[in-house]
């Protein structure tokens, strides 16, 4: 008889493989009675483990007896180091990656924005040679979406990878969550809640630097329901910091049933409503976000393949730009909350502040 396998448990418990994976470690990121159902379903079908599986797993993930293999640099294009502690997806990033890294037996040097080596670029590449860099990741691509001209220098004698966000040139390596799929999924998810008229607050500068991949899954998602493209399109606000009486104008004219975000701020904007408030939703979510639902991009996941394909290429002794550049894309899980419960969570203060 064949054995059940992870992908046979996802499809009958109705989830992704991501979450079958994290239920049954009983992850916190998961709600309590999502991983006590697919941990109940598992026994009931007499899903086990890979025995080898585990062990490759465990043995990964364990970095007592790493022998140390050199360094590797994590360039901060447009993020300072302040930046990079406060921005929960940079957080998130980085911590993906110098984990893997350190599992792996790679130190990490960091250049931010603001340090004078990175500012004075011609020298960089002579630092990271003296500093024996193995491998360069670069985070926080300018909006529009290209490597700055001074990284050619590095790319073309490094093994490269760009970390979170597809670039549109030049063609290297890149680790990311897949947008198009966080935004379509989540409208669906939506739509899974009896919310017929969903909405999309997104700034231009988010939505360009990911080549408009939120905004083309969020009209994608609902051409099904026979609406008008132009109408769908209609429910699209592209936000501008501080223009609150802007969006309740057009909040007043579109009169949404729930929104997705990237932006936390709109939360208190919407209590000067003088309609019914929506269900809210944020398209990056964050354990740090106080009953909100949302998207988890898994951006620890994304963080820790950037360092998998720098490690993988290394070996291989790839350098340089690739002829073929690799894209790994993480899915996201959705994340339920109290912002789906409007009543609820514009009571809480705290939660919608």
């Amino acid at each position: 008889m064949k054995s059940l396998s992870m992908a046979d448990l996802a499809q009958a418990a109705g989830v992704g493989k991501a979450t079958v994976s994290l239920a049954l470690r009983n992850d916190p990121r998961i709600r309590e009675s999502t991983r006590r159902r697919i941990q109940a379903l598992a026994k009931k079908m007499g899903y086990r483990a890979n025995p080898m599986v585990a062990l490759v797993m465990g043995q990964l993930r364990s970095s007592s007896n790493t022998k140390f293999r050199g360094s590797f640099a994590l360039i901060g294009l447009q993020v300072t180091k302040s930046l990079a502690e406060q921005n929960h997806t940079f957080r998130s990033l980085l911590r993906g990656f110098e984990n893997r890294a350190t599992t792996l037996g790679y130190q990490v040097d960091h250049f931010w924005a603001d340090d004078p080596l990175l500012q004075a670029n011609p020298k960089l590449p002579d630092v990271l040679q003296a500093r024996g860099i193995q491998g360069v990741a670069f985070l926080g691509l300018p909006s529009k979406g290209t490597l700055p001209s001074w990284t050619e220098s590095i790319i073309s004698h490094q093994v490269s990878v760009v970390l979170g966000t597809r670039p549109s040139s030049p063609a290297i390596h890149c680790s990311s969550n897949d947008q198009y799929t966080t935004s379509f999924d989540a409208v669906h998810q939506l739509h899974a809640l009896g919310k017929k008229r969903p909405a999309l607050v997104l700034s231009h500068a988010i939505d360009s630097l990911l080549a408009g991949r939120f905004s083309a899954a969020f009209l994608q998602s609902q051409t099904s329901t026979g609406e008008p493209l132009h109408k769908i399109a209609e429910r699209i606000w592209w936000f501008q910091p501080g223009d609150q009486s802007s969006f309740l104008e057009w909040f007043a004219q579109t009169k949404p049933d729930s929104l997705l975000t990237t932006h936390l701020e709109i939360a208190p904007w919407l209590k000067n409503a003088k309609t019914s408030l929506p269900a809210l939703a944020h398209l990056d979510w964050d354990p740090s976000m106080t009953g909100w639902a949302g998207m988890n991009q898994n951006n620890e996941t994304v963080g820790a393949n950037a360092v998998d394909l720098l490690s993988a290429h290394l070996m291989r002794g790839e350098i340089g730009l690739p002829l073929s550049a690799k894209v790994l894309q993480v899915e996201s899980q959705w994340v339920e909350g109290a912002s789906l419960n409007p009543k609820l969570f514009f009571s809480n203060k705290s939660s919608s502040a």
